[in-house]
């Protein structure tokens, strides 16, 4: 017979005495029935709590495809029970890399421009998140339409002008893979450069913005191993003093840095020569003998093109004085203007007889700039015709100077000149292209 045991009758006090308790395995007896409990062997391993200090870069491309490194603590290897894993702007960031517990690296995937959160997973559920930690940016991509010239040496230095669209500050400029120099983003439209060497045949010119937009264009530059000679189309103005000062600009193709410029009959060296781009050349003439004289333009390549007939030496007599007042003030030479890298001086041309003081006013377009005052034996009656600002400094009896300002520049200036002598006066006038 079995014995039966009351769970009614058996106190609290008894049955704690009755129930032990183990590391392994807790056993209770009641009446005739015994019951085992398993218990828990161990704690069961949670996910570490990760966070997150920094992201770089901290922008990329809206287009994806930028390598980010994700810094902060509780990293987990993807050999670990879990492994972290990472998104960017709530698409996943793909593969992630351990580096450590406190470094990981991704590539994002495309996203929408602007702000997005940065977020690492360990496990199921411990997330970390830096709001606004990566910015997506919208590209812009550029065309090109052309390049000019097309061509140049591969000893390099051929200045080009690339048209195209959506060009941006800080672009480059690659000419068969060979990094241009000298790159100037002249607009969203135009970039100029120099290139650099290569070797024969043809290839692309490819432009890259800042943000990775690029463009390429094929076969959109040739380098030829033998000297190509550059063209002369144009020269403005085609005439100028023998004293020289005259500034010209020259238009045609193939134009490299470091071109020389020769004018007149003799072909003497122009000075002040800027390679504007492959297209245009400015510079100021020399002095030379009056007659009809060639240009030529001389690359450093020793590529040498000619426009025959190109430039006029005048004398003094030649020009026509504008005269504003007759005998005896009557002007027999006009002004000479020359320019400097800082100012432009106005030289007083000849007069009849010498005057006692002459007034100057520099003209810029169609704006009278300022006018300066040889002496104060000025009439007041000159002083309206004389123009807007009274200064004493920068005149003499025989010339006056003005600094010259970068908004001048390519602009026509004229200076006009008013003698003043035994109370008569002459006016007389020259004009001028200030140097690029």
């Amino acid at each position: 017979m079995f014995r039966k045991t009351s769970m009614n009758s058996i106190n609290e006090r008894q049955l704690r005495k009755e129930i032990s308790v183990s590391a392994k395995v807790k056993i209770a007896i009641i009446g005739v029935l015994t019951l085992s409990f398993a218990t828990l062997s161990a704690t069961p391993s949670f996910a570490a709590v990760p966070t997150i200090t920094g992201v770089a870069p901290a922008s990329g491309s809206d287009a994806g495809g930028t390598a980010i490194t994700i810094t902060g603590t509780g990293f987990v290897d993807v050999g670990g029970t879990f492994p972290t894993s990472a998104r960017v702007g709530g698409r996943p960031c793909i593969p992630v890399n351990f580096v450590s517990a406190t470094s990981i690296t991704c590539t994002t995937q495309s996203g929408t421009a602007g702000a997005a959160d940065v977020q690492v997973t360990n496990g199921p559920g411990e997330v970390a998140t830096l709001t606004g930690g990566f910015t997506y940016i919208a590209i812009s991509t550029p065309t090109i339409t052309t390049v000019a010239p097309a061509s140049g040496s591969t000893a390099g230095g051929t200045a080009i002008t690339i048209t195209g669209t959506g060009f941006v500050a800080g672009a480059t400029v690659r000419v068969r893979g060979n990094l241009c120099t000298g790159l100037s983003v002249v607009s969203a439209t135009s970039i100029t450069c120099t290139t650099s060497a290569g070797s024969a045949g043809t290839g692309g010119v490819l432009v890259e913005n800042p943000d990775t937009g690029s463009s390429l264009l094929p076969n959109g530059f040739t380098y030829s191993a033998g000297v190509v000679a550059p063209t002369i189309t144009s020269v403005t103005p085609t005439s100028g003093s023998t004293a020289g000062g005259t500034a010209i600009t020259i238009t045609g193709t193939g134009f490299v840095t470091g071109a020389g410029v020769r004018v007149g009959a003799t072909l003497r060296a122009c000075t002040s020569v800027t390679v504007v781009s492959a297209t245009s050349i400015t510079c100021i003439t020399p002095s030379g003998t009056a007659g009809v004289g060639d240009l030529t333009v001389t690359n450093t390549d020793m590529g040498a093109g000619l426009l025959a007939g190109a430039f006029t030496y005048t004398t003094s007599a030649d020009v026509a004085p504008v005269v504003v007042a007759v005998a005896p003030m009557t002007p027999e030479v006009a002004p000479v203007i020359k320019f400097t890298s800082a100012q432009v001086t106005c030289s007083l041309g000849k007069y009849s007889q010498t005057p006692a003081s002459v007034v100057y006013t520099l003209v810029v377009g169609e704006d009278a700039v300022s006018t300066h005052f040889s002496n104060t034996m000025i009439p007041t009656w000159l002083v309206p015709w004389a123009g807007k600002t009274i200064d004493f400094g920068n005149a003499t009896s025989v010339s006056a100077t003005w600094d010259l300002q970068s908004a001048w520049k390519g602009k026509t200036v004229s200076c006009l000149t008013l003698a003043y002598a035994n109370n008569a006066t002459g006016s007389t006038s020259s004009s001028a292209v200030v140097p690029s």
